[in-house]
C-alpha cells in the first residue's frame, strides 16, 4: 500500500513461494471479488502517496485497450528499471520527463528514495506533463516482461476472463513464478505505463549501485 495511514484503503495480501501467480489470481477472484485492481509488485518497492490509487482511475476510465485487457506497469528510474535490453526507456522517469529530469530533477532523482514523493509530484504536476507531451495517463509501453516483475504490474478484472480462457488455463495458474512471467504472453495482453505513479524498487538500486550488476 502507500504510506501506513492510507494502509486501510488497499487489501494488501504477502504472497511465499514459486506460485505466486496462482495464489495471487485466486485471491483476487474467490476471496476479493469486490477488489477490482490486482497489482503485482515485490516488498521492496516504495510508493509515494497517490500512486496506487491511480492505477484503479485509470482502469475506471480505460478498462480495454483495443477491445482486450492490458498490462499496466508504472514509472521507474535508472538502476530501479530493467536495462536497457528489455526497452526500459518507455518506462524510465527520465526519459518520459526528460526536460524535467535535465533540469531541477536532476538532482531529485539523485536523492531516491528520499525524494520519492518529489518525483511523484512531479510527474503529476500540470506544467511538466505538458512539457513532456503527455496527453494520457497511460501510454503504450514495451511488453513488460520477466524483469520488469519486482515492479509493479497491474490488471484489471477483464482479464480473469481472459486467463480462465486459456487452453492450458490450469497449467498456466499452477507455472512458477519465472515460467509464468515468460508464458504470460499467451494472454497477448498489451502493456502500457501508468504516467502517474513513480515507483522506486529501493533493494534493486542501492545493490545496483554498489555492484555495477544492473542496467546494462
Amino acid at each position: 500500500a502507500d504510506y501506513a495511514a492510507n494502509t486501510r484503503h488497499y487489501t494488501v495480501r504477502h504472497i511465499f513461494g514459486e506460485s505466486f501467480w496462482k495464489a495471487a489470481f485466486s485471491v483476487w477472484k474467490f476471496e476479493r471479488p469486490y477488489v477490482d485492481v490486482l497489482l503485482l509488485s515485490s516488498n521492496d518497492v516504495l510508493y509515494a502517496p497517490s500512486c496506487l490509487s491511480s492505477f484503479s482511475q485509470i482502469f475506471r476510465a480505460q478498462p480495454l485497450a483495443d477491445g482486450k485487457p492490458y498490462a499496466l506497469g508504472a514509472l521507474c528510474h535508472n538502476f530501479g528499471c530493467p536495462g536497457p535490453a528489455h526497452g526500459s526507456l518507455s518506462r524510465d522517469v527520465a526519459h518520459r520527463f526528460s526536460d524535467w529530469a535535465a533540469g531541477t530533477g536532476h538532482g531529485v532523482l539523485q536523492l531516491l528514495p528520499q525524494s520519492l514523493a518529489a518525483v511523484q509530484e512531479a510527474v503529476n504536476d500540470v506544467a511538466q506533463r505538458e512539457r513532456a507531451q503527455l496527453d494520457r495517463d497511460a501510454m503504450a509501453s514495451t511488453p513488460l516482461d520477466c524483469p520488469d516483475w519486482g515492479l509493479p504490474i497491474a490488471f484489471n478484472r477483464e482479464v480473469l476472463a481472459l486467463a480462465d480462457g486459456l487452453e492450458h488455463a490450469e497449467a498456466f495458474l499452477n507455472a512458477t513464478s519465472e515460467a509464468t512471467c515468460r508464458d504470460v504472453d499467451q494472454l497477448a495482453l498489451r502493456s502500457f505505463v501508468n504516467t502517474r505513479c513513480f515507483a522506486h524498487r529501493a533493494t534493486v538500486s542501492s545493490r545496483a549501485y554498489s555492484e555495477g550488476s544492473f542496467g546494462t
